[in-house]
């Protein structure tokens, strides 16, 4: 009898112990799948004109694009108005603006909603990130400014590593353009090290100010030179005789 209770002492600990095991298991496993729906949410790329509430729009305002007003003043006759909905739907689903236009209006818009609705200025940073990034009208110096001010916006908004993304196309608009003057990179990589340093990484913005000479310099991108195309197309050109012909005979004259 003594016996069987030493060997069920043991048995009864390990059972407890797989027990236990299992209730950990079970919990990491809900803590995965909790955090790993939460970071979907949050990375994920929100459509703009998914998230409009239409319930919220002012058709007074809206309407007003059927009667020929500019996009550009509807938007801000509506945030004038305190219209935020409206503005957002018209800068959503308006095809005419330019791109300058455009990137600058969604920055308003993300400023306007900052403060009482996050969500709705995480997107409105989204949408003008897409423009910086994929804008084909936008000019280098445009682009560059655009993400610095999306990545000051994110950073607001504590959402770090979408700042980091911002910041870095930033830098590597500075560096790597081949329009941009040296003065200008050197004051985009200036603002690229102060939001950096904000952000807290400190190397990075520490190698950008060590190295600002150098990436300020010229463009990061080398190309070959053009070739002179006009030596190769002369000797291809036959030109009529008659015109040999006078052209000589003005050289005898005039000599």
């Amino acid at each position: 009898m003594t016996r069987l209770r030493s060997l069920a002492l043991p048995q009864k600990g390990l059972m407890i112990a797989v027990v236990l095991l299992a209730i950990a298991g079970l919990a990491l496993l809900g803590t995965y799948f909790f955090l790993s729906r939460q970071a979907t949410a949050e990375v994920g790329w929100v459509d703009p004109q998914a998230s409009i509430d239409s319930s919220l729009i002012a058709p007074d305002l809206a309407v007003l694009t059927l009667a020929g007003e500019g996009d550009d003043r509807i938007v801000r006759a509506a945030l004038d108005a305190g219209e935020r909905e409206t503005a957002y739907a018209t800068l959503a689903y308006s095809v005419l603006l330019p791109d300058t236009v455009r990137s600058g209006q969604w920055l308003v818009l993300a400023n306007a909603y900052q403060a009482d609705d996050p969500s709705r200025a995480g997107i409105a940073y989204q949408a003008a990130m897409d423009l910086s990034a994929l804008g084909p009208t936008l000019g280098d110096p445009a682009r560059a400014d655009v993400s610095l001010q999306i990545a000051r916006g994110f950073a607001a908004l504590d959402r770090s590593w979408l700042a980091s993304i911002a910041v870095a196309q930033a830098e590597t608009i500075a560096r790597q353009s081949l329009t941009l003057m040296p003065a200008q990179r050197r004051d985009i990589l200036g603002q690229v090290a102060s939001t950096y340093e904000r952000l807290e990484q400190a190397d990075a913005a520490r190698n950008v100010r060590d190295n600002l000479a150098a990436y300020s310099a010229g463009p990061g991108v080398g190309t070959e030179p053009v070739p002179p195309q006009m030596s190769g197309l002369r000797g291809n050109v036959v030109l009529p005789v008659e015109l040999v012909e006078r052209q000589s005979f003005r050289t005898v004259s005039a000599g």
